[in-house]
């Protein structure tokens, strides 16, 4: 049956490596898929058809989700019935429409610099360990790496004096990363506090937290917009590769991530970067 080949794949090696984001992408996803199988006579895995894939489409859509996120449920099913032994060729494809709402709802999620700079001085007045959460933000800010990442670094990852740390524990690629002597100066206060040993950082709903009120109480947040961690990931690989003009290559490596990945997900131009280079190319005063 459909129910327990999706439990199966669910209890898997392949799933339960996953971070857990992913892992409930991949549950809610496949809860759909199995949601839609007694209305289309799908008992068992050889009546998942394409025409039931177009149904399941249709129901998401009526259920008022966008087409990027119905696109992504469709990964993780196709992932799932290849590895089940039934490939799917459906593919779902997004409006214009789609894509205009895309652009449009997340064209004001993106840092610039005065945010930035915001958020590093930020003082986490209300914390009980402000050097730590200072820490956290500078190092997403100044390493693009993700909130799992900073959980799991130890202390003996970190080579403090030459500003260089191995992020050992990814998602995608192990890799080193680079920081500034302002995070220098907050590691040695933590060591001076006894705090600088093993698992540094809290746990990644801790992170999130943290970082989510100091945006809050910045302005920089309002009700679900997608700002948190991950948000400075994109920052960093926008200015590394707009601003900084690193080549493309050096970001994916900095980042643990394929070159396409960065291009098509992390790369945002900075309205600063465009309006000099159009005022350059237009021989503008």
């Amino acid at each position: 049956m459909v129910s327990l080949k999706i439990d199966e794949y669910l209890k898997s090696k392949r799933v339960i490596g996953l971070a857990k984001n992913t892992r409930d992408n991949y549950r809610a996803a496949l809860r759909d898929l199995e949601m839609i199988c007694p209305a289309s006579g799908a008992s068992a895995m050889e009546h998942v058809t394409d025409d039931m894939m177009e149904d399941l489409a249709g129901a998401l859509r009526d259920k008022g989700l966008t087409d990027q996120t119905i696109q992504q449920k469709f990964t993780c099913i196709k992932i799932f019935l290849k590895w089940a032994g039934f490939p799917s060729k459906f593919t779902f494809h997004v409006t214009n429409k789609g894509r205009k709402q895309f652009k449009l709802k997340h064209a004001k999620r993106w840092f610039d610099k005065s945010d930035i700079e915001m958020c590093q001085s930020y003082r986490f007045p209300c914390s009980s360990n402000p050097e730590r959460d200072r820490l956290i933000v500078a190092l997403l800010i100044e390493t693009g790496c993700r909130a799992k990442e900073i959980s799991n670094l130890k202390a003996t990852d970190v080579n403090m004096e030459n500003g260089l740390m191995f992020l050992s524990d990814s998602k995608t690629e192990p890799r080193p990363a680079f920081f500034s002597r302002e995070s220098y100066r907050l590691m040695e206060m933590l060591k001076k506090k006894g705090q600088w040993d093993g698992t540094v950082f809290p746990n990644v709903d801790r992170i999130k937290d943290i970082v989510c009120k100091m945006l809050k109480d910045l302005g920089l947040k309002n009700g679900k917009d997608g700002r948190g961690p991950h948000t400075f990931r994109h920052y960093f690989a926008s200015t590394l590769f707009f601003v900084g003009n690193m080549r493309i290559e050096e970001v994916a490596v900095l980042m643990g991530d394929t070159v396409d990945t960065v291009r098509n997900v992390y790369l945002h131009c900075p309205k600063n970067v465009l309006k000099r280079n159009i005022r350059k190319a237009m021989g503008w005063r």
